[in-house]
């Protein structure tokens, strides 16, 4: 399954590990450069760095490939 987490803090961890355990697709919007960078890093994943709620940063996210959007 595709899934874009939308996430603003270390919360999101537990639920990237599982995710991705799973063999799911997973890329990540976040407000927050510092974070994004790091969850980019240490588990190789796409981040877009923006406010989920708007239709540019959703669209970079690749929104229309994705089966499911996860708010954290």
């Amino acid at each position: 399954m595709n899934i874009i987490i939308v996430c603003e803090s270390k919360n999101s961890l537990f639920l990237i590990r599982m995710l991705l355990a799973k063999e799911h697709t997973i890329s990540l919007i976040s407000k927050d450069r510092e974070l994004g960078g790091m969850l980019a890093a240490e588990y190789e994943i796409p981040v877009v760095i923006g406010d989920a709620s708007c239709v540019d940063v959703l669209e970079e996210a690749g929104i229309a490939n994705f089966d499911l959007v996860l708010t954290l």
